[in-house]
């Protein structure tokens, strides 16, 4: 009688014990669904943040680029001026702010 009392409950400490592995497997897997998620979400916003830098610094660029040629075309056209020629240089300074 005392070894089928000892064997159901080694029994049932096993079947408890396989129970809290799988909890904890089960637990584990949540976990990492959840951070892998995180993750996702935060690569997205790093992407947005690199467009969006990608973008100003390009802007900055042409709006320099543009500086450049206005400041060169007002030199050619105070040149003309200076010896009276009757070039007609486009100004593009009406495009920079």
């Amino acid at each position: 009688m005392g070894g089928d009392d000892d064997s159901d409950d080694k029994e049932k400490e096993e079947e408890a014990e396989r129970e809290r592995q799988e909890a904890i497997r089960e637990a584990e897997e949540r976990r990492k669904e959840k951070h892998r998620k995180m993750e996702e979400e935060r690569e997205k916003m790093r992407q947005e943040i690199r467009d969006k830098v990608r973008e100003s610094n390009f802007e900055i660029y042409c709006h320099t680029a543009l500086r450049r040629v206005s400041f060169v075309l007002q030199m050619c056209n105070n040149l003309c001026q200076s010896m009276h020629c009757s070039i007609l240089v486009f100004d593009v300074g009406q495009f920079c702010s």
